[in-house]
């Protein structure tokens, strides 16, 4: 509010800069831990990559006022380059794994990584874990 008093940002880039802080703060609350850490934050920006900039400025503000030592990945840093197979191999092996019977504990974790890949081009990152039930 100081910042659009003096003129320095509109109300619209405050908003826009407040929207990652509050999925920040918000999967914080949703993972039961009393502040944020660098799992929820590196989640947090895997879900929303192009909010990295925008979360620079809270992130910055939660070390300096709480000493988190919250550290953002660099750029690019969550994203696989291009998968080794090609988008028509993966799709095969979805297929595959779709009409087997599932048959170990990581056949989830596995499907997950393969469709991350074929829709997306990406790879899940350390910090999303898949539950089974």
């Amino acid at each position: 509010m100081k910042r659009i008093s003096l003129g320095e940002t509109t109300v619209r880039s405050a908003r826009l800069a407040l929207t990652p802080a509050v999925k920040l703060l918000s999967a914080t609350e949703h993972f039961g831990v009393e502040e944020p850490n660098n799992d929820i934050l590196e989640g947090v920006l895997w879900v929303s990559p192009g909010q990295r900039s925008a979360i620079t400025g809270f992130v910055n503000f939660l070390n300096q006022t709480y000493d988190l030592g919250l550290v953002l990945p660099e750029k690019g840093e969550l994203v696989v380059e291009r998968p080794k197979e090609t988008k028509m191999q993966l799709r095969a092996r979805i297929i595959r794994m779709l009409r087997c019977p599932v048959d170990n504990d990581g056949y989830s974790c596995d499907l997950l990584a393969l469709s991350l890949a074929y829709f997306h081009q990406v790879a899940p990152p350390r910090s999303v874990r898949v539950e089974h039930k």
